[in-house]
């Protein structure tokens, strides 16, 4: 997974401080790569706000408070997810309205931010890129939209959500190697699928959309305890 980018945003440094190294504690022992930036007020922190990939938003600010910074994270579309944090369990009800993606209180309790992370690191599969062509214009696509990928004889043809087929000209094998493997599955000799794009499963066979996989009966097994692990994990 790429290096995750968090913001934390308290006018109080001393609750910087200690919600960072709670949050670094956390991240380093799953050896995953992360990047914390540090702000006081909401007009710092939305200078940079499209860097983020998450930040730890606390409600009770003097300049600007959560509230209001997180209506403008939601104004500017911004993808970065927003957990909001307060001593206040009453204000909860208004962070709904900013689409907060989780909410923690103070005091903080490491097993309630660790959760947090969790839901954050299930979210964060598939945010990787993978360069491919259409019509010969290269394009950086997320490995989550992607639903599909079929072999050709030189090359593979990318079924991309909402897109026309892309390519890439590389074999299924080493364009599986640049997949997130928690994300993808061979499912024969020519196709590989986005498990978390599959409508249905039923008896052997994967539906996609229009496509339908019958898997080799020797990979039966194997998919389905795959699938049901995937699914238990990241759904």
């Amino acid at each position: 997974m790429r290096e995750i980018v968090i913001g934390i945003c308290d006018d109080l440094p001393q609750v910087v401080e200690e919600l960072s190294g709670i949050i670094c504690r956390n991240l380093e022992s799953r050896c995953c790569e992360y990047q914390i930036k540090k702000f006081h007020d909401g007009e710092e922190l939305l200078k940079v706000i499209h860097e983020l990939d998450v930040v730890f938003l606390d409600i009770e600010m003097p300049k600007m408070d959560g509230i209001e910074v997180g209506k403008i994270i939601q104004e500017r579309k911004v993808a970065c997810k927003i957990i909001m944090a307060t001593a206040r369990v009453d204000r909860f009800k208004e962070a709904f309205r900013i689409n907060a993606f989780r909410f923690i209180t103070k005091p903080f309790d490491n097993a309630e931010i660790e959760m947090v992370l969790d839901d954050i690191s299930k979210e964060m599969i598939g945010f990787d890129t993978v360069e491919l062509y259409l019509n010969r214009i290269p394009y950086h696509i997320h490995q989550k939209d992607i639903m599909y990928i079929k072999a050709y004889e030189s090359y593979v043809g990318v079924q991309v959500k909402n897109r026309e087929m892309m390519r890439k000209d590389v074999s299924l094998v080493k364009m599986l190697a640049l997949l997130d493997e928690r994300l993808f599955y061979r499912a024969d000799r020519k196709y590989v699928v986005n498990l978390r794009a599959i409508d249905m499963y039923d008896h052997g066979v994967i539906k996609l959309g229009d496509l339908e996989i019958k898997l080799p009966r020797v990979k039966k097994k194997e998919f389905e305890k795959i699938y049901e692990e995937f699914l238990f994990t990241y759904s």
